[in-house]
């Protein structure tokens, strides 16, 4: 996936968080849909960041996501 690829996902996740916050009970009859679509949006974040290296990295784990979050994020 494309840096623009995980641009869109991440509006696409942050409209559906959006929607469910606006509904009839503000959003807490969809606590865990809200807690999911914020975590995707996170990792899109991470993603897109990765893919926008010079050297675009795109992670195929959760586990390869973190070792490449340590390397080029943490320092």
């Amino acid at each position: 996936m494309t840096a623009e690829e995980h641009r869109r996902k991440i509006i696409h996740n942050d409209k559906f968080v959006e929607m469910l916050l606006g509904g009839p009970q503000q959003g807490t009859d969809f606590l865990d849909w809200i807690v999911t679509a914020l975590y995707y949006i996170a990792v899109h974040k991470v993603d897109q960041y990765l893919a926008s290296l010079p050297d675009p990295l795109h992670p195929g784990s959760h586990e390869e996501r973190r070792r490449l979050v340590r390397i080029h994020l943490v320092n």
